[in-house]
């Protein structure tokens, strides 16, 4: 098999009734046909009592039901019943390889850890640098399946996903110029794609000024913005439009019922924040942030560590409909919005250390990564007003 998966795919190990988390709460847990077929072939009260747990979501996917925000097989003991009753066949396939994440693209296999689990973000938040990729192992499951991929573009945008994260870590600028000569240099790469032009979509450079011969004309408002001298040491996305995200596409009922220590966290932010100017935003924003890393030395390191994976985690998922920009936008949204929690959590003054970073991540990842409606408004809103 021609796969890879990240380095500590395999030592993954599951905290079970210590974990001071569960995932089995906040978001819903789709279910597979092949769960689905276990369930039908159940008769009797048996299967309606099975059948009964499961429903659709607001966007027609059919999940377990959840009460009061918690899947609804979830112990007391904080323990999934039927893993517990030895009916682990009922159990989605999502929920037997959580955190685990892999996807066969065509013939391309790979393998990735979810960071919403608590104990896969200690993991993460203890490795040092980037993540490093290893040979699949020839057992793997599989749960995302997707044959209607073009496999030489597969293995570009693994190539190129090889180049990004050699740029990003060998580059000595900040993080936020790195993010803009990235989304550059994948900006340029889209412009060839849209045109059907797979070619010159490979090893685009990312030297900015060189990318501008060429299409300075139709750069996006976004990049003209971060190009210029003034505000070119701003973070990617206007601190406005954070601002925005967060008072209109966060509901804060479901901040409550879902995401309990998200909800005080952002209680805070309009608290702290609500007064601050639009103008001085993006100011008081990169001020705030490095007075916290004169603070924490280690912690632009781990949110350079924090975009790798990202980038890591979704960049492949361009084969499927050719949008590069997609993985690269919300990778830069999910590294901004987590600075923001950090910013708001050192204003009232929490003590920060990693174990509270991978926290942090965890909640991050389940806020934002797990949120399919959230993705799809954030993508809407920056198409609209940042291009």
């Amino acid at each position: 098999m021609n796969g890879e998966v990240i380095s500590f795919f395999e030592n993954f190990t599951c905290l079970a009734d210590k974990c001071p988390d569960n995932c089995c709460r906040a978001w819903d847990m789709p279910v597979d046909s092949e769960t689905l077929e276990h369930y039908a072939a159940v008769k009797g009260v048996e299967g309606a009592k099975l059948n009964l747990k499961l429903t659709r979501n607001r966007e027609g996917d059919i999940v377990l039901r959840t009460l009061l925000g918690k899947c609804c097989n979830l112990s007391k003991e904080g323990l999934c019943k039927l893993q517990c009753n030895g009916q682990s066949e009922y159990m989605p396939k999502v929920c037997r390889l959580y955190p685990r994440n892999t996807v066969a693209y065509g013939e391309y296999h790979y393998g990735m850890i979810d960071l919403s689990c608590i104990a896969a973000a200690l993991m993460f938040v203890e490795t040092e640098g980037m993540l490093e990729l290893v040979p699949a192992p020839d057992d793997m499951p599989i749960y995302w399946n997707i044959d209607d991929v073009y496999d030489d573009f597969v293995l570009d945008l693994r190539d190129d996903l090889a180049r990004v994260l050699e740029y990003l870590w060998n580059c000595d600028e900040s993080l936020w110029i790195i993010e803009r000569n990235i989304f550059a240099h994948v900006f340029a790469m889209h412009q060839h794609l849209v045109r059907d032009d797979i070619e010159g979509a490979r090893y685009m450079p990312f030297d900015i000024e060189e990318l501008e011969q060429d299409d300075e004309d139709i750069w996006p408002v976004i990049l003209k913005l971060r190009t210029e001298e003034e505000t070119q040491d701003y973070p990617f996305f206007p601190m406005s439009f954070i601002n925005e995200l967060i008072y209109q596409n966060i509901p804060e009922e479901y901040l409550k019922m879902y995401h309990p220590k998200m909800h005080k966290i952002i209680k805070s932010y309009k608290k702290q924040f609500g007064k601050i100017t639009e103008s001085g935003a993006d100011r008081a924003f990169m001020g705030n942030w490095y007075d916290i890393c004169e603070k924490y030395d280690w912690l632009m390191d781990k949110m350079k560590s924090y975009f790798s994976y990202k980038l890591q985690m979704n960049y492949l998922n361009a084969s499927i409909d050719y949008y590069v920009l997609e993985p690269v936008l919300l990778a830069m949204l999910n590294v901004q919005f987590l600075m923001v929690l950090i910013i708001t959590a050192d204003g009232r003054g929490d003590e920060f250390d990693l174990d509270k970073f991978a926290e942090f991540i965890a909640e991050n990842e389940r806020l934002l990564s797990h949120n399919k409606v959230f993705n799809s408004e954030a993508m809407q809103k920056i198409r609209n007003e940042l291009f």
